[in-house]
């Protein structure tokens, strides 16, 4: 019998590391809810390397007859795993579809305001070394100029 992997919990939901073992994708939020006029999120503000977060959705075994579905997101960095929310059930796939489109909106908003905060890491990083580059060779024409 297969078994699902479970991973950390997060905001969202619960990393699982191979959802087909137990439940069913039924499809990207877009392909179920034909309101979503979108096929994922932005994972950085200038869209490099293209990367983008899109919601899915997984049926759960039927509750006296009825299928359950619930949503999640899959990202480009989660290998064939998905983070799923198992507190959100419903009867209806679409609704899913809607709820795994916000959730994986939150977490491009996430993952854009840490690429942001990196970025400007970066640039603060580099403006110091340029400084001490600018200073050290400030430093050496000093020296020549006391020495000629």
């Amino acid at each position: 019998m297969k078994t699902i992997k479970y991973g950390p919990a997060t905001k969202d939901g619960r990393y699982v590391e191979n959802a087909s073992n137990g439940l069913r994708f039924i499809g990207a939020s877009h392909e179920v809810a034909k309101s979503i006029q979108h096929t994922g999120w932005y994972l950085s503000e200038d869209n490099w390397p293209g990367e983008t977060v899109h919601g899915g959705v997984w049926q759960l075994p039927a509750r006296k007859g009825t299928p359950q579905y619930v949503g999640g997101y899959i990202a480009p960095y989660i290998d064939e795993g998905a983070t799923i929310c198992f507190t959100d059930i419903t009867d209806d796939p679409i609704t899913a579809a809607i709820w795994a489109d916000r959730m994986a909106e939150r977490e491009a908003e996430t993952a854009r305001e840490d690429d942001r905060a990196f970025r400007e890491e970066q640039q603060r990083e580099d403006e110091f070394a340029l400084k001490a580059a600018q200073d050290d060779a400030q430093s050496e024409i000093e020296e020549l100029e006391r020495v000629a």
